[in-house]
């Protein structure tokens, strides 16, 4: 009876405050152009989908993993693999962004690099050793785009 409360009332509210972060549109702009992007979340698929939707971001996606699809949760690295073989990209050549410690360490079970974000919620929990993993670490979205214009050349 919780659960089942809890996804009516989160499905109510999903888009009631959520908001991209300030610059995160702009960095997908920059970054879809140089790179192929894609969702890994442990979120179900249909809320998911619904905030992609409700402020237009499905369109820098060219493929999304949901929690709730066929492929284990994080920190599961067949997510990010998968990902990475379907979009046709050497692991080496991949980039997980993320701002917690899963994302960190699905990042490093998967055998890709890591852009840590510092303006994520998760920050707060990312450990020391844990941040030591990350390849990349910033603080701003267009310093994301600016790692993915490295990685990806002119």
């Amino acid at each position: 009876h919780a659960l089942a409360r809890f996804v009516a009332l989160y499905n109510t509210r999903l888009v009631a405050t959520t908001r991209p972060y300030e610059g995160v549109v702009e960095m997908l702009q920059d970054a879809s152009t140089r790179a192929r992007l894609a969702v890994l979340t442990n979120k179900p698929a249909k809320p998911t989908q619904r905030l992609l939707d409700a402020f237009d971001l499905r369109k820098y996606f060219s493929d999304i993993v949901p929690g709730d699809g066929d492929l284990p949760r994080k920190p599961d690295p067949a997510g990010l693999t998968s990902l990475v073989e379907r979009a046709g990209v050497d692991p080496s050549r991949a980039l997980m962004v993320g701002d917690s410690p899963v994302d960190v360490q699905t990042a490093v079970n998967a055998g890709v690099s890591m852009c840590l974000v510092r303006y994520g919620f998760g920050f707060a929990k990312v450990s020391g050793p844990e941040r030591a993993r990350a390849a990349h670490e910033v603080d701003r979205p267009e310093a994301v785009a600016a790692v993915i214009a490295r990685l990806t050349g002119p």
